[in-house]
């Protein structure tokens, strides 16, 4: 099957892709210009507010491991539109959230259902395209998803000085439910007539073991896991150092959340340019090289200069740039290493990745000590290890 077997031409595929994806992208950052807000409402401290940061990550993690070969099994479709009504019931329990401990628990539900987006969209991607057009798909892809991350902080901080934060979860509610109708009138099923039985829970314990003994499929997993990793690092503790420690206000840290978004953009642009010319290896080495300098960069001049906007935003720029090369270049080697079951591996990669940003989102709870320099030297960690896990992975697949 082919992109024009089912119907839509290349944008109008990027553009409805790119929306399953953004369902989830929206929920994750919307709201996190409130988190002092949310803290504040709540009567709690800063590290448990993050937790509905860590949730949202373990819901992520945990579910699309059984969206993957459901997909796989039963066709993207009605796995499609089963995680995204989950999703919406479940931000509406977000808005109505009587606790922290309630929102906590309301968000490992929103973001079980919001994981179905990326798992079907990514597998959609590798039915319909070789593994070169699937690198340069996906960089479209992120190109457009970029736009998601850059203004739903934005958004969510006029909503809340709208409505209160309650109403970020209500919006986003009623943005799942308009994507899947949308979905389920324009998007076929691409699922191969020809794909091999799973074989049940030993089977789908097989396909993941054989993706995990894979050097091949580690390399590309993991360095896009550590690069997330360090994004989110920053996400989770960016807002209390701007909008507390600088003292800036929500709407000034959305407005500055465009800055570093448009790193990513700019890096998951050239992407598609440079792939085709060097491959997908050379691109993600060069994109996991930029990473390590951003990184590398925020931790000095935590230490040798003075806190500022520029200090932080500045180097993020740089660590974003690189994470647009890595993305979609990891996300098609990962795929292609068994396209077979493309579903099994795409859940698998989300998987891993989620494990790192919540990972992160705990260490740098942690770790924080009212300063920032905590949350710099996190970021610098994680990005070497990016840099790190791809090296040692390829020189692995070398050697067997």
């Amino acid at each position: 099957m082919n992109v024009e077997a089912i119907g839509l031409s290349r944008g109008q595929l990027v553009a409805l892709l790119t929306s399953l994806v953004a369902v989830g992208a929206i929920a994750t950052n919307m709201y996190t210009p409130t988190l002092p807000a949310i803290t504040e409402d709540f009567g709690t401290n800063s590290a448990t507010a993050q937790l509905t940061l860590t949730s949202y990550f373990a819901g992520i993690a945990f579910t699309q491991l059984f969206y993957g070969p459901l997909a796989d099994r039963f066709g993207r479709r009605p796995v499609l539109f089963g995680g995204l009504t989950l999703f919406a019931g479940a931000s509406i329990l977000c808005a109505v959230a009587q606790s922290v401990e309630g929102l906590i628990a309301a968000r490992f539900f929103q973001a079980a259902g919001a994981c179905v987006g990326p798992v079907v969209s990514r597998a959609v991607v590798r039915d319909l395209f070789n593994r070169e057009q699937t690198a340069s798909m996906m960089a479209s892809i992120t190109f457009a998803i970029a736009i998601a991350p850059a203004t739903a902080p934005l958004i969510g901080a006029y909503v809340y000085a709208w409505a209160g934060w309650r109403m970020n979860f209500a919006i986003v509610a009623a943005f799942g439910l308009l994507i899947m109708l949308i979905a389920w009138w324009r998007l076929p099923e691409t699922l191969p007539e020809d794909q091999p039985a799973l074989g049940g829970l030993s089977g789908i314990a097989g396909i993941y073991r054989r993706l995990l003994v894979s050097p091949a499929y580690l390399g590309y997993a993991l360095s896009s896991m550590f690069v997330l990793a360090t994004l989110f690092a920053f996400v989770s503790e960016a807002p209390f150092i701007v909008i507390n420690m600088i003292g800036l206000s929500e709407q000034a840290y959305g407005w500055y959340g465009l800055i570093t978004v448009g790193g990513f953009a700019a890096g998951s642009f050239s992407a598609g340019r440079i792939t085709p010319r060097i491959g997908i290896d050379r691109t993600i080495v060069l994109g996991v090289a930029i990473v390590l300098c951003g990184g590398l960069l925020l931790a000095g001049l935590a230490q040798f200069a003075a806190l500022s906007i520029a200090s932080i935003i500045g180097p993020m720029v740089v660590v974003v740039l690189g994470m647009g090369l890595v993305f979609p270049n990891a996300t098609a080697g990962a795929l292609s290493v068994h396209p077979e079951f493309a579903g099994s591996a795409s859940a698998l990669l989300g998987f891993l990745q989620m494990v790192g940003a919540g990972v992160a989102v705990v260490i740098v709870g942690q770790i924080s000590d009212g300063t920032h320099v905590p949350m710099t030297l996190a970021v610098a960690a994680f990005s070497f290890s990016s840099a790190l896990s791809f090296g040692l992975a390829k020189l692995a697949q070398r050697a067997s």
